[in-house]
């Protein structure tokens, strides 16, 4: 399966999903809290996202539709990193 997030975000993706701790890979399209994530687990997980890339959410992305996928968590991601890139 070929994944669209880069190195960093799916070591993350390894760190905070505890399905892909026990071997199984991180689905970009299925819902994170189908992939055993539950709420506390997300917050956990954008906050890496944030210290990784030295971004930060803006307040209106706080919504369940950012972090429903791991693809959707890293369009944020990218999106946000493409703004404040130099």
């Amino acid at each position: 399966m070929t994944v669209p997030w880069d190195d960093t975000f799916g070591k993350l993706l390894r760190e905070h999903v505890p399905y892909a701790e026990s071997g199984t890979a991180v689905h970009p399209d299925v819902p994170l809290v189908d992939q055993g994530v539950d709420s506390a687990g997300l917050l956990r997980l954008m906050m890496a996202i944030e210290n990784a890339y030295a971004i930060e959410f803006a307040m209106d992305q706080l919504h369940e539709g950012v972090f429903r996928t791991a693809r959707s968590a890293w369009t944020a991601t990218a999106a946000i990193r493409a703004q404040t890139s130099p």
